[in-house]
C-alpha cells in the first residue's frame, strides 16, 4: 500500500485539435449580458425512457416569454407540440451550414420554413407554460450538402457559443461522497488502503448563480493527478494532462454509466467515476468512454 495525494482538475487546460470559435448573443433578452444557467451540457439526466446525457443548456426564463434567434438564419423545421414543442433555424457561416434549437419553444403562428429570421429581431416563438426555460442545443459545423445536422456540442466552451458568458463561481467538490472501490465491483475500499485497480467516485456540482437551480449542475472539465504524500510530486497523470472529461461533445448514451454512478447519480447529484475512460481527446473524437481504472500496484 502506497501513501499518496490525489488532486482533482477543475481547471481549464485543452488539447483539442480544432474548436468551433462561434460566438452569438442569448436568445432572450438582455440578449448581450451574461446569465446563469439552470442545467449544463452533458450532465446526467435520468428523464425519458432510458438515462441520457443533457445534449443542450437551459436558459431559465418565465413561461410565455418570446424568443429569438441567437444567429442570422432560416427556419429549418419546427413543430407545435406542447412542451415538446421547437424551432431549428440553420445559418450559414464562412460556408457552412450550423444548427440551433430552441426546445419548449412554441412557435411563433405566422412562423414557415425557409422564413429568412434576425438575431434579437424575430419572436421565433414563446416560453411553453410550465417549461420555464429555453432547452438550447447547438450543432457542430457541417457541409451545406450534409443532410445530418452534426452533433451537438457545448453551448458554453470557453472559446465560442453564448457570448457573454461568464462563470466566476468554482465548482464544489463534495468531499463526503469521495469514495474508492474494487474497480467494477461494488467493494468499498478505505481511502488509505488502496491496493490493486481503484475506482474512484465523486461527487462534483457547477455552480454558476445563487438560486438553487443554479447550484447543482454537471461540470464542464474534470480530471486528476496523483501527487507524492507530501504534494510536491507528481507521480501519476492519466492521459491528457490527467483531463478525463471535457464536455465539448457528448459520449453517445450507452456511455452513460462509465460517467455517472449508476442508481446514485440522479438530476440533482451529479456523482462521477473519475478513473474511467482513456481522457479528453478519445470522448471527443470517438464519443466513447470506456471502462479504465487507477491502478496502485
Amino acid at each position: 500500500m502506497k501513501n499518496f495525494l490525489i488532486l482533482f482538475i477543475l481547471f481549464q487546460l485543452s488539447i483539442i485539435a480544432q474548436t468551433d470559435e462561434t460566438k452569438y448573443q442569448w436568445p432572450t433578452p438582455s440578449f448581450n449580458a451574461s446569465r446563469g444557467l439552470t442545467a449544463t451540457f452533458g450532465e446526467f439526466r435520468n428523464t425519458g425512457s432510458s438515462d441520457h446525457f443533457h445534449n443542450a443548456v437551459d436558459i431559465g426564463e418565465p413561461d410565455d416569454n418570446p424568443v429569438y434567434p441567437s444567429i442570422d438564419g432560416v427556419v429549418h423545421y419546427f413543430s407545435n407540440n406542447g412542451y415538446d414543442s421547437y424551432i431549428n433555424v440553420k445559418s450559414i457561416i464562412n460556408g457552412k451550414k450550423k444548427h440551433l434549437t430552441y426546445y419548449h419553444v412554441v412557435p411563433n403562428p405566422s412562423l414557415y420554413v425557409n422564413q429568412v429570421v434576425k438575431k434579437g429581431e424575430t419572436i421565433i416563438g414563446t416560453i411553453y407554460n410550465g417549461a420555464a426555460h429555453v432547452h438550447l442545443i447547438e450543432r457542430e459545423f457541417m457541409d451545406i450538402s450534409s443532410t445530418s445536422l452534426g452533433n451537438e456540442i457545448n453551448p458554453v466552451r470557453p472559446e465560442g457559443g453564448l457570448d457573454p458568458y461568464y462563470d466566476s463561481y468554482p465548482p464544489v467538490i463534495n468531499e463526503s461522497n469521495l469514495k474508492f472501490y474494487e474497480d467494477g465491483t461494488s467493494n468499498q475500499m478505505p481511502y488509505n488502503q488502496l491496493i490493486g485497480k481503484v475506482d474512484i467516485r465523486i461527487d462534483v456540482r457547477e455552480k454558476n448563480g445563487t438560486s438553487s437551480s443554479n447550484v447543482n449542475n454537471g461540470t464542464y472539465i474534470l480530471g486528476y493527478r496523483v501527487l507524492s504524500e507530501s504534494g510536491s510530486e507528481i507521480i501519476y497523470e492519466p492521459a491528457d494532462i490527467g483531463v478525463k472529461y471535457r464536455f465539448y461533445y457528448i459520449p453517445n448514451d450507452n456511455y452513460v454509466h462509465n460517467v455517472f454512478v449508476k442508481n446514485v447519480a440522479t438530476l440533482s447529484d451529479p456523482i462521477y467515476w473519475l478513473t474511467n475512460g482513456n481522457g479528453e481527446k478519445q470522448i471527443n473524437e470517438n464519443l466513447t468512454v470506456l471502462n479504465n481504472y487507477l491502478d496502485t500496484d
